[in-house]
């Protein structure tokens, strides 16, 4: 630049010194830009691994407090084995002896407590004892043969099988299956609220399920006095050759013992059944509701939730299955005691029944309702949240802003195949809605005040 006059180069300098200072601070906004992008990107890691450790300790706390006593009793009835995560091959000889003999001698027990319940007298059902006067001697005989078919045999055999295709499904199948579904759930809960309300709902019913059975020993308490089985002047018919009246039988007090062990035994069973069955239903019911709100809220595509919705059929075909059959079986057991107790209760002899006989026949029917209503209710709400299910590709339908970048044949597709699931929980082999569960509750009450059924008649 020879012929460039002063201005020229003033004008020059000027230019170089602007490109620089423009050149710097492009670079310094470019430094600044990329380091708000790492510490997004880092503060969204921190997130990501604050959210993932708060599902984790939430999920190790509910195994803790109440997937680990659920399988410290499946142990105690002798469904779980003991150190069973352990390989059969790495235990100990006397813990592979300790699991095949220990179930053994429980099925024993389940069925001796209900050959001594029919031995004393000693019935769940009765509120009076059925008494008989000798002719001669004047003593008095406890007499209750006649109702061994219904109150005895059946019962014996529901038992029997209940603890047997327990031993089967959770030693032979997959023991862990409710563990997994938990964290299934839990890793689809949205937050941490819905996580813990998630464990306290569990907590909940592990503390109900788990007070019934002293809320049941109370009441057999109450039934023997009721009964008189310990009366030394009232003599039991079974045993009455070893039973003088007027003085003590410790034969007797031993049976009674032993029958009321009897029924903490049994009563563990149903509650390892009733637990079992109640928690996979609100594990469900959770899993249902998260798919139904990732939808709504647009976290889940369409695609996404078709697939989720798989897991759903997944999870209720291992319910409906051996669960549910062994469920309806107790139930089986739970609507007869129920219906026997009531009928026990409302056609007895008024000038027998004392305060002690009502408390008695009030405290069988509660102790039945409860576990008979329970698995009911749920099922029947496990139900309709699957509804909802069905629902929810017309509610998107119907509203397509909802999702306005999908395309009409993912809107179309996603509701020909919510519209076309059927799932439903089963119980005695059939959709179990709460229709069903109304209907049940107005026929047996109708039953209960119209019609006398005489056990005399089974």
């Amino acid at each position: 630049m020879a012929g460039a006059g002063p201005n020229d180069r003033t004008r020059v300098a000027y230019l170089r010194g602007s490109s620089r200072r423009t050149g710097m601070e492009a670079s310094t906004k470019m430094e600044a830009d990329l380091n708000i992008q790492h510490s997004s990107n880092a503060t969204l890691i921190v997130s990501y691994n604050a959210a993932e450790t708060q599902t984790s300790e939430t999920l190790e706390q509910c195994r803790k407090t109440m997937l680990n006593t659920y399988l410290i009793l499946l142990k105690t009835v002798g469904w779980r084995r003991f150190r069973a995560k352990k390989h059969d091959l790495e235990q100990p000889l006397r813990i592979k002896l300790l699991n095949f003999i220990y179930p053994i001698i429980f099925l024993v027990l389940v069925l001796a407590s209900n050959a001594t319940e029919w031995i004393t007298c000693f019935s769940r059902n009765q509120v009076t004892s059925t008494t008989t006067m000798s002719n001669t001697s004047g003593a008095v005989t406890i007499n209750c043969r006649s109702q061994i078919l219904a109150t005895e045999v059946l019962p014996i055999a529901f038992n029997a099988i209940a603890y047997l295709w327990g031993i089967y499904l959770f030693r032979f199948t997959d023991p862990e299956y409710l563990s997994t579904l938990m964290e299934t759930v839990f890793l689809r809960c949205s937050d941490a609220y819905s996580q813990k309300r998630l464990k306290r709902v569990l907590q909940i019913f592990l503390a109900l399920c788990m007070a019934w059975i002293p809320f049941t020993f109370c009441a057999n308490i109450v039934r023997i006095f009721s009964l008189q089985l310990l009366d030394d002047n009232i003599s039991i018919e079974s045993i009455s050759e070893v039973n003088t009246p007027g003085s003590p039988s410790p034969l007797r007090y031993f049976l009674v013992i032993l029958t009321l062990a009897g029924y903490i035994i049994v009563d563990l069973v149903y509650i390892s059944v009733l637990i079992n069955y109640v928690s996979q239903c609100q594990l469900i019911i959770v899993f249902i509701t998260s798919i139904t709100e990732g939808v709504r809220n647009k976290s889940l595509s369409l695609e996404e939730a078709s697939k989720v919705m798989f897991r759903v059929q997944e999870f209720l075909e291992t319910l409906n299955g051996h669960f549910a059959n062994m469920q309806s079986l107790c139930l089986v057991i739970f609507v007869g005691a129920l219906f026997f107790s009531a009928k026990n209760l409302l056609y007895s002899n008024s000038s027998s029944l004392g305060a002690l006989s009502v408390i008695a026949g009030l405290l069988n029917i509660i102790q039945w309702i409860i576990v008979a209503a329970f698995p009911l209710i749920q099922a029947a709400r496990l139900t309709r949240h699957c509804s909802k299910l069905r629902s929810l590709g017309l509610e998107i339908a119907a509203r397509p802003y909802i999702y306005s970048d999908a395309t009409q044949e993912s809107l179309d597709g996603f509701l020909l195949f919510t519209s076309s699931t059927r799932y439903a929980a089963n119980l005695f082999c059939f959709p179990f809605y709460t229709k069903y569960l109304i209907i049940c509750i107005v026929v047996v009450g109708f039953a209960g005040s119209l019609l006398k059924f005489p056990i005399e008649w089974i």
